[in-house]
């Protein structure tokens, strides 16, 4: 049984992703950061956090300080957020799926265009028939 994924894409534009899903590592790790020309972001599904990687220069010491305490208040922003959502009944780990498949419901009864656009379901969709006939591939 496979319980480890990582994968690693990159685009013409050297906007790079990498996505980690592991139940080997302790504690698991479930995470995708993506790394463009300007900024980059992280997005741990296990905790529920996006954090945004700004592309920013400090003076002499500063570099210590200043990233840290920028990463600690998104960590706060989204912990109050997650608050929020687990008080609202929102926090659970299908809830983005659950508003998908209400969003998809809501456009067929209302004949407009679906949560997400074609173009990326059939992207998606393509990716992942990659990784799985990679991941189908006897090792060597």
């Amino acid at each position: 049984m496979q319980d480890e994924l990582r994968v690693l894409l990159r685009d013409e534009n050297g906007t790079t992703a990498f996505f980690c899903f592991s139940t080997q590592i302790k504690p698991g790790q479930n995470f995708l950061r993506l790394c463009g020309p300007k900024n980059s972001l992280l997005v741990d599904n296990s905790s529920g956090t996006v954090l945004r990687l700004e592309n920013k220069s400090y003076k002499s010491y500063l570099t210590f300080f200043a990233p840290p305490l920028v990463s600690a208040r998104q960590h706060l922003r989204n912990a109050r957020i997650n608050i929020f959502d687990f008080l609202k009944g929102r926090l659970h780990q299908d809830s983005g799926m659950k508003e998908l498949i209400e969003r998809f419901h809501q456009s067929i009864r209302t004949k407009s265009s679906p949560p997400i656009p074609y173009r990326e379901i059939i992207l998606t969709a393509r990716i992942m028939d990659e990784i799985f006939a990679q991941i189908k591939k006897p090792a060597k």
